[in-house]
């Protein structure tokens, strides 16, 4: 008897009704059954439903959210590890340095402008601007302190800079040591041990000219540093390759790869745990059209694969081939060996963007924080703030409001998954995620 093909969808993925909060979630799914037709088409359908049944059923359980009381410092910024652990807290109006019982650590002369925290929260280091004898009229002095896990402090490191000179940017490796100091006017790299000891001090580039324009962005694995720059920035009338480059724990150079001519894109750099991948942005703007990549590179710097976009966060699953991404009103989930998308979601509501994503180490919860970018009291904050859940097929499982204006907030998630924590200055908030009994 003569088959037929047949393409439906299982009832897990057919499309949802409009969700909450104004999202709307796509997913990328079909499924293809073959049935003959007359006496055997009951017996086919009776499979199809058993096997949309069975599919329902090994897919991740839908979830909830159940609030702890939130706790409040004024002026004051909580110090997070990885997991959401605090820590301790940044009064950054006093300059004082608190464990996360409130009791003082460390005090400092001058403004404490940047923090930077290992990924397993042994060590974490300040960035300070300080007063000095020798001060001069262009010039800044500035000292970052290193701590361990119990608030001692392990090193500092002394320098100075131009007074125009962007502030320099730091960020551990996964392993606590060393840290990495990077100074974008200069296209300089200074590599720290945690006593504040100079490793290894590098260039970016041969005979790079001086640009406080100059985009520096930069990710760590417990085994390398990756720097994503560019020798001079981009103008209408030039245009140059963004360049990637890997560093060794003690400052050598491993490799470095170009991306297509543009403009390294900002904050797209991102690299997994383990260091094994690397995702880095680009984008190029031609008239009125804007060209974007996004290319994914193993940890020897070969390429392998790209896809069109932009992300402003990026975390990638620690099994299989699973990547999220994270722009300004959109969601993506991907398979980045094959370049296909999985699932995306776009916000619908004109003022909201998306300012912080966190997911689990499996991808099966994602959590999105969503809100309104308003200038009050001379700065941005954020307003209208709503939390988001999704599952791993990019379903949204919840939404909570959240009545409380943020200043610069971020997400964090344990990594079993199950407490997530919301952080911004001066507040902090705890959340058990547990199945949903719907």
């Amino acid at each position: 008897m003569r088959l037929i093909c047949q393409k439906i969808k299982l009832a897990s993925d057919r499309s949802p009704a409009p969700l909450r909060g104004n999202v709307a979630s796509t997913k990328y799914q079909t499924w293809t059954a073959v049935h003959r037709p007359r006496s055997a088409f009951f017996t086919a359908q009776l499979f199809l439903l058993l096997l949309a049944f069975f599919a329902m059923a090994q897919s991740p359980p839908p979830f909830r959210l159940e609030a702890s009381p939130p706790l409040a410092r004024s002026e004051s910024t909580p110090v997070l590890d990885q997991t959401g652990v605090c820590l301790g807290w940044l009064e950054t109006s006093r300059s004082t340095l608190l464990d996360a019982q409130g009791r003082m650590l460390a005090k400092s002369d001058g403004k404490i402008l940047k923090h930077a925290i290992s990924s397993d929260g042994s060590a974490f280091a300040v960035l300070e601007k300080t007063t000095s004898s020798k001060d001069r009229m262009n010039e800044s002095f500035f000292t970052i302190r290193c701590f361990n896990r119990g608030g001692q402090q392990s090193g500092l490191y002394n320098f100075s800079q131009h007074r125009d000179d962007p502030v320099p940017q730091i960020i551990f490796n996964a392993a606590s040591s060393p840290l990495l100091v990077a100074y974008p006017a200069t296209a300089r790299l200074i590599f720290l041990n945690q006593n504040g000891q100079v490793l290894r001090e590098s260039f970016l580039f041969h005979e790079a000219p001086y640009s406080n324009e100059r985009p520096l962005f930069m990710a760590a694995s417990a085994n390398a540093f990756i720097v994503l720059s560019q020798k001079t920035p981009s103008t209408n009338a030039s245009t140059v390759a963004p360049t990637l480059i890997c560093f060794s724990n003690k400052g050598e150079e491993q490799w470095r790869r170009e991306l297509p001519m543009g403009t390294a894109g900002s904050g797209s750099l991102a690299m997994s745990d383990d260091g094994a991948w690397i995702a880095a942005g680009r984008y190029a703007v031609t008239g009125a059209r804007v060209e974007s990549t996004i290319s994914i590179f193993n940890s020897r710097g070969e390429l392998q694969s790209k896809t069109e976009g932009l992300f402003r966060r990026a975390f990638f699953a620690k099994n299989g081939n699973g990547l999220l991404l994270m722009d300004r009103r959109q969601l993506r989930a991907l398979d980045f060996r094959r370049g296909n998308t999985l699932w995306l979601v776009n916000l619908t509501r004109r003022a909201e963007m998306f300012v912080d994503v966190v997911v689990d180490a499996m991808h099966n919860k994602t959590f999105a924080l969503v809100a309104e970018n308003v200038f009050k009291e001379n700065r941005f904050i954020f307003e209208k703030a709503r939390l988001l859940g999704f599952d791993a097929a990019g379903q949204q499982q919840l939404e909570t409001l959240l009545p409380v204006q943020l200043n610069a907030p971020m997400l964090k998630i344990s990594n079993d998954g199950g407490r997530l924590t919301l952080a911004a200055e001066g507040f902090l908030q705890n959340f058990t995620v547990s199945p949903s009994s719907k």
